[in-house]
């Protein structure tokens, strides 16, 4: 029978050094799930689901894995709403805060 990976999101950086847990006999790794692995120059350390870290080799890395694009900001995607949704959310937010004035700063009479 044959599986196929669950499709899922993990943090992944190239290593450098402060990455790394600790040093054994001069070489830094990382604690996993199953102990300490050594990293070696150009291993990617990846953060798993369950916040656990592993090192895993450039070429299989490559071979395994593909970026993502995060949205970064809300900017990104109040810009990418249609134009008239972002027009009326203009418009009530423009609402609230005359509408708050109003209150905090009533016209006098």
């Amino acid at each position: 029978m044959k599986y196929r990976k669950r499709a899922i999101v993990v943090d992944a950086e190239e290593y450098r050094l402060g990455m790394e847990d600790g040093f054994a006999k001069g070489l830094p790794y990382v604690e996993t799930l199953e102990g300490k692995m050594i990293i070696r120059p150009g291993d990617y350390v990846v953060t798993g689901v369950d916040r656990e870290r592993y090192p895993v080799k450039r070429s299989i890395f490559r071979k395994s894995f593909v970026p993502i694009e995060v949205e970064k900001n809300t900017n990104e995607r109040f810009s990418r709403l249609p134009f008239a949704m972002r027009f009326g959310l203009v418009v009530a937010l423009v609402f609230v805060v005359v509408f708050v004035q109003h209150v905090l700063h009533p016209a006098p009479g």
